[in-house]
């Protein structure tokens, strides 16, 4: 074929065709998506963007035959990546999506030589529909896949939304993701009351797309109404799924933090307030830094302390004891007056108050060597790596040192139940308890001091002591993980343990598997097959290398990871099974807690709820891939920002149809008041009428009986009343029949 031939038929109809058919079908499977899916009338609108042709005087006839769709296409791929990864940036930046109006403008300006930014625009209201409809969208339907055909766990915690007025319950979801334990964001229900009963309703809510059989543990705190609730969902989950609950009772987080505030609260010395009370006195005034510093000729200020911050306790005291002579010379010249003003506060009352008290510093020592005693656990039990197999060890050992700090050793129990605490004969003597070497040391110095202390006020202090770790120990045993079989149970899966006690940890793995199956959580023949699975693995530990299991260390390795090398064989896959749902139970609700934080720097005023869900989403999702240029930009993903327009558009007609039928609603509500309202009206009219005329007939009697003329009178006026009444009531059915009509018409 010539060259002459060959551009006539690339002209002809038939050519063509075949190469508008052949380029639609090419621009279909670059995005990964099947042409079946998308209407022919929306193809184009959605894949494809207008690049302005060559000048003519620059068109080379033998570069006519290679395809434009296939530039525009690519050019718009990547600009809805461009535009998905700027959409990310803004919100984990917490960035307001006014700040990206005219932004693509903006781009356009400082590359002007670029195609991708040409196609970019990522206003205000893409950033935003883009955020919630279609990265949110994505996120969601992701996790849907990813957890309901395995074994999960729910963790959730409510907190006050200050900018929407309502409590805000979030939703974790842990589960296992391929080699290790995996924690994620799910969503969040906005709550008035809070009741058990609405908790239930609510969370069902949100795991609607989940398969709930696969629930194994809710992770929670211990306030009685969630105790309910579990209560109510354990019953719901067995009536509806013949499926149980493992249980290992409320956070160990809080329980150790409420047993901690219990114990210092206790001595009645008001730690906590005077702690406060220090970093309140200078914050938000810059008068009585500078009279600090100028008195004290030093900047160290006190530290902030929250009572309910779990790792705030050490530090904040240990900075109010390195300040504490300087504070207590600034109240002395703050108290006279001369040098500095004398603050008129609650803060300075209490500090000042503190500053006679001969033994304010074995106090705060005594309040540093307990909160040091719970801070390493408090610490390591705050993160998402699976440590329930030490969690029974850990608390256990902690434990045991507080007793032995105030209880003798022979009366020290293993089980904890059999403990009498409130018993004098069961503590130490007063001298004998441990408080500490600095405590003991600002005690002996409070003896030699200018401002000696005697005996008593000695006896005083070290009762206080002794009844300060009483309490916290009495506090932590109520609640204490500890009591739960499961934690102890669970301890089987700890390396040390392996290595160290492989026959107490097959009976551990023995009762937990009988566990399960009595929640019909496994089989029968995955029982026997697990167990003998796990006996073949603890034989396998010294071919192994016993110092490796020995050696591992929880607080900065990860269990999951450890064992899914050498348990993820084919040999094991029961044993694997059972250990990867033992791993997902959760420890703590530290997860849920940091959280709270993230809620804060997202409220904005008038924030949409689905618009706060979607960025909290948004911000697990990019964090769980360590940032925003880590998250992988998919098939999945670019078709679901793509659609994120058309999902928008329909939420707006939904929302105009349903504010549409509630006017409805309304209306038709006021029409059958008003319906109800005259004809209530009529009834009582023809009551009156009927009242009018019979007493017009009584006084026209009495007139005929007695001659009275003016009885007359008073039965005509009656009667012309009535008739008034007669043309009132006739009005009165006209305007109920309209009335009925439009409430038919409605």
């Amino acid at each position: 074929m010539g060259e002459s031939a060959l551009k006539s038929h690339r002209q002809s109809e038939k050519h063509l065709r075949l190469q508008r058919v052949s380029d639609q079908n090419a621009k279909f499977e670059f995005v990964g998506i099947k042409k079946e899916q998308v209407k022919e009338s929306d193809s184009e609108e959605m894949l494809t963007v207008p690049v302005p042709p060559p000048p003519p005087s620059q068109t080379n006839p033998s570069e006519s035959c290679v395809p434009l769709q296939s530039t525009q296409i690519f050019f718009n791929h990547d600009s809805l990546q461009a535009e998905i990864i700027w959409t990310l940036q803004t919100v984990v930046n917490h960035s307001w999506y006014r700040s990206n109006e005219h932004v693509g403008e903006v781009f356009q300006s400082m590359f002007p030589d670029s195609n991708i930014v040409k196609n970019f625009s990522c206003g205000q209201k893409k950033t935003a529909y883009m955020c919630v409809f279609g990265i949110a969208q994505y996120i969601r339907e992701v996790y849907a896949k990813d957890i309901s055909p395995k074994s999960f766990v729910i963790l959730f915690d409510e907190s006050l939304n200050h900018k929407l007025q309502l409590k805000q319950m979030d939703f974790h979801i842990r589960f296992w993701d391929t080699t290790q334990v995996k924690t994620v964001y799910y969503g969040s229900q906005f709550l008035g009351h809070g009741t058990a009963n609405d908790m239930l309703k609510h969370m069902l809510q949100e795991t609607s797309k989940l398969n709930l059989k696969n629930m194994v543990q809710v992770s929670m705190d211990g306030p009685a109404v969630n105790w309910k609730f579990y209560e109510e969902l354990r019953q719901k989950l067995q009536n509806d799924h013949d499926v149980g609950l493992v249980n290992i009772g409320s956070c160990g987080l809080h329980v150790l933090h409420n047993a901690f505030k219990t114990g210092i609260l206790a001595t009645s010395w008001d730690i906590s307030s005077l702690l406060s009370s220090l970093y309140y006195l200078f914050k938000d005034s810059p008068a009585r830094r500078e009279d600090f510093i100028k008195v004290t000729s030093s900047s160290l200020m006190p530290m902030k302390f929250v009572t309910h911050r779990w790792m705030e306790n050490v530090p904040g005291c240990e900075r109010a004891l390195k300040v504490w002579d300087n504070v207590k010379l600034y109240i002395k010249k703050a108290e006279v007056g001369k040098e500095v003003a004398k603050p008129k506060n609650k803060s300075f009352e209490i500090i000042a108050a503190a500053s006679k008290d001969r033994l304010i510093i074995a106090k705060l020592e005594l309040f540093k060597h307990v909160a040091l005693e719970v801070q390493p656990f408090l610490g390591n039990y705050q993160t998402d790596r699976p440590m329930v197999p030490f969690l029974y060890p850990d608390l256990s050992n902690m434990v045991k040192t507080l007793l032995m700090k105030a209880v003798k050793p022979e009366v020290i129990d293993t089980k904890y139940s059999s403990m009498d605490l409130t018993n004098d004969k069961n503590l130490l003597p007063h001298n004998k308890v441990e408080i500490g070497f600095a405590a003991e040391k600002a005690l002996h110095d409070a003896k030699r001091g200018n401002d000696k202390i005697n005996d008593r006020q000695v006896l005083e202090y070290r009762i206080q002591c002794r009844k300060c770790l009483c309490s916290l120990i009495e506090k932590l045993l109520e609640k204490s993980p500890l009591y739960y079989s499961a934690t102890r149970q669970l301890s089987c899966l700890s390396p040390l343990q392996m290595a160290s006690d492989p026959h107490g940890c097959t009976e551990n793995m023995r009762k937990l598997i009988m566990s399960l199956h009595n929640k019909n959580r496994i089989s029968d023949r995955e029982c026997d097959a697990c167990l003998s699975q796990f006996k073949v693995f603890l034989c396998e530990i010294p071919v192994i290398g016993k110092e490796v299991f020995e050696n591992f260390d929880p607080y900065s390795s990860r269990l999951d990871e450890f064992l899914s090398v050498h348990l993820d064989k084919q040999q094991y896959k029961e044993l694997f099974e059972v250990v990867k749902l033992l791993l997902i139970l959760s420890h703590g609700q530290a997860t849920v807690e940091r959280g709270f934080s993230i809620n804060k720097k997202l409220e904005v005023e008038n924030m949409k709820e689905h618009t706060l869900v979607a960025q909290r989403l948004i911000c697990d999702f990019v964090n769980n891939f360590g940032g925003v240029l880590k998250v992988p930009i998919t098939k999945e993903l670019l078709a679901s920002a793509r659609n994120a327009r058309h999902r928008y558009k329909q939420y707006l007609d939904e929302e105009k149809e349903r504010k549409s039928t509630e006017e409805q609603k309304r209306k038709r509500k006021c029409l059958e008041e008003e319906v109800e309202n005259l004809r209530k009206k009529i009834k009582q009219n023809k009551k009156d009428h009927e009242t009018l005329i019979n007493s017009a007939d009584t006084y026209a009697l009495r007139a005929e009986k007695e001659g009275n003329l003016s009885l007359i009178s008073h039965s005509n006026s009656l009667r012309e009343k009535a008739k008034e009444n007669a043309e009132t009531e006739k009005s009165l059915d006209k305007e109920l029949a309209a009335k009925i009509k439009n409430l038919k018409d409605c």
